[in-house]
């Protein structure tokens, strides 16, 4: 018997009580504008788990922040994850802040552990609206959680953060692959040709996605590409929806996505992100996904890709919007000033990028995996270890 299960067989044999939010901890929208925050000393917490920086500070406890607005974008109600922070810092004007009222009776890292766990059936089905989906922080105060005695928050913890350190490590190192391809690219894409200015609008057509309506959502038919199946570089078939061609009176042809065609999303957190149909299927564009058309007398296809991956953090910057719902616009893209060889040079390039591509992609994807199995990991101890039986249950039946 572990020294946790001792503890609870101790300490909460029978259950724990629960207690709204309202009752345990202060919840306090933030108040900083992300895009318009002045740099400064302070950690300002934000959307994703990066930190931006901030002049002022609003909270100087440890805090568990929530976001407000859905990760997915327009229309999918969704929570990538909850996050901590501690000492003073500033939060983001979309996020809300919930701060345990006494640290010696419910820890905020055991709130947040608890809140990450739960996100899916807690938090995510309170989301309301229609294209832009969000959470209010009324609506936060009545989530019920458990408070078991804290020693068992601080063992739970405790057990929880070691398999977070070593799944921060593995996806630590494949950021740093990343950013080490990211890097280099810019570089390779040059080589020792001589570049000439151009705009992306004189290289490529942009062809936007269909609106297509979700209540006609099928289970099997035409697959849809929407923004989560944009993943880096490629498209993901998990969480595909279909349609069934009869449903609509349009043309669909021009919203193909053929293999080999390039994609790029034009909404939401991962504005600017590409991808390769590098299948033998054929997808369907969804609204706010875009297919970028090469003219293939300027342009080779695959240089346009590497192209375009060296230039993603450029497009999410010209994106408007704030927060986690930044948009593409088409016009401001095809306004993008980039650098290219001509076009027999690019070929040329091409064939020395290829085989980097290729392993790097093939080193990223295994570590994916990898930590993809880690997590499932951390998943299965969680719902051994943040299942509580409420006590009085019986009563209140």
């Amino acid at each position: 018997m572990s020294r946790l299960d001792e503890l609870i067989r101790e300490l909460c044999p029978d259950g724990v009580e629960y207690k709204r939010l309202e009752e345990c901890c202060t919840l306090v929208k933030g108040k900083t504008p992300i895009q318009k925050a002045e740099p400064g000393e302070y950690p300002l917490v934000v959307t994703t788990s990066e930190r931006r920086t901030c002049s002022t500070y609003q909270f100087d406890k440890p805090t568990v922040c929530i976001p407000l607005i859905s990760s997915r974008g327009h229309g999918v109600a969704s929570l990538n994850s909850v996050y901590y922070q501690e000492g003073k810092f500033a939060l983001g004007n979309i996020l809300c802040g919930v701060t345990p009222n006494d640290e010696d009776y419910l820890s905020a890292k055991f709130l947040l552990e608890y809140l990450n766990y739960k996100k899916d059936t807690l938090l995510v089905p309170l989301m309301k609206g229609g294209a832009n989906v969000s959470l209010t922080v009324d609506s936060l105060r009545n989530v019920k959680i458990p408070i078991p005695p804290k020693e068992v928050q601080d063992n739970i913890v405790e057990k929880l953060s070691i398999l977070e350190e070593y799944i921060s490590t593995m996806r630590e190192e494949l950021y740093c692959r990343k950013k080490q391809y990211e890097y280099y690219l810019p570089k390779l894409l040059k080589g020792n040709a001589s570049c000439s200015k151009i705009q992306f609008g004189k290289i490529i057509e942009f062809q936007n996605g269909f609106a297509f309506k979700s209540k006609l959502f099928k289970d099997n038919g035409n697959p849809i590409v929407r923004i989560t199946n944009i993943k880096k570089n490629y498209i993901s078939e998990e969480e595909l929806v279909y349609f069934d061609k009869m449903d609509y009176s349009v043309d669909m042809e021009q919203y193909q996505i053929n293999p080999g065609d390039i994609i790029i999303a034009m909404s939401g957190a991962t504005t600017g992100k590409i991808a390769l149909n590098n299948t033998k299927k054929i997808f369907y564009l969804n609204q706010r996904v875009g297919k970028i058309i090469p003219d293939a007398t300027k342009i080779d296809r695959e240089y346009l890709f590497y192209l375009l991956q060296s230039y993603t953090r450029q497009i999410y910057e010209i994106s408007e919007g704030t927060g986690a719902q930044p948009n593409l616009s088409t016009e401001k893209f095809k306004k993008m000033e980039v650098e290219i060889p001509e076009l027999c040079q690019q070929k040329e390039i091409v064939k020395r990028i290829r085989p980097i591509n290729e392993l790097c992609y093939s080193q990223q994807y295994g570590m994916e995996k990898a930590i993809q199995k880690r997590c499932e990991q951390y998943e299965y101890c969680c719902s051994k270890l943040l299942d509580f039986k409420e006590i009085y249950s019986e009563m209140k039946d």
